[in-house]
């Protein structure tokens, strides 16, 4: 059985991936809802990571994002991960 990778190293992953994308955004033709967020695909990443998708998913939505999310003054959260149609 393989380790699970690191936090730092999916992090690293997901930013190696989906910065070209990131930095794509225009504000008026963009496929994106917002600057901030964009989609990823966790079946390519866990494969990459060599982890189970599931696993990958768990750790993002109920660990890390709980763990770097935050509240800005008027009382919005700042997500790190979410599922699509659940902020």
């Amino acid at each position: 059985m393989n380790k699970p990778p690191t936090d730092l190293k999916v992090l690293k992953t997901i930013y190696k991936n989906y910065y070209d994308e990131f930095i794509k955004y225009e504000k008026s033709k963009s496929s994106r809802s917002s600057w901030n967020y964009i989609p990823i695909d966790i079946d390519s990443l866990a494969t990459e990571l060599k982890t189970d998708p599931d696993l990958l998913f768990g750790r993002l939505y109920y660990y890390l994002d709980k763990k770097h999310r935050y509240e800005q003054d008027d009382g919005s959260i700042v997500y790190l991960f979410f599922e699509k149609g659940r902020r």
